[in-house]
């Protein structure tokens, strides 16, 4: 999975053998997902990844070949700036490490307390937690 600022790309394959069953590509990144978010102080974070969630699974539910992966996959493995920010965060780094950073675990729960971070932030801090370690 490669979630990047316009579009996500789901592989879904076999990685002992390297074999890719199915590939598709979403219009929807990080980009497309802050535009969805309610906007000012009045929105609270369970808002914010509602309406996140909501939209996700909008474009999800249109795209069956997404649908089919996301039902089949056993675990996710994400590539690219998006999760490897994420992860760095996750990890409380100030600063890029690969050593750290590069097959580490992120649960979802963690991700969902990154994104009501985001969701709670406004401006230049909302920008600031989003591209802390690019």
């Amino acid at each position: 999975m490669d979630l990047g600022g316009r579009s996500t790309e789901l592989i879904l394959g076999d990685a002992g053998s390297g074999m890719v069953e199915s590939a598709t590509s979403l219009p929807m990144g990080c980009l497309s997902l802050s535009r969805v978010l309610p906007a000012g102080p009045a929105a609270t974070p369970a808002e914010a990844v509602d309406a996140a969630v909501s939209h996700a699974a909008d474009v999800i539910q249109a795209d069956d070949s997404a649908a089919a992966s996301l039902a089949a996959a056993g675990e996710f493995i994400g590539v690219g700036g998006t999760i490897t920010t994420a992860a760095g965060m996750v990890a409380g780094l100030s600063e890029y490490d690969s050593a750290r950073v590069d097959n580490s675990t992120v649960s979802a729960d963690q991700l969902l307390r990154l994104a009501e971070r985001a969701a709670t932030s406004e401006g230049r801090e909302r920008c600031a937690v989003l591209v802390a370690l690019v």
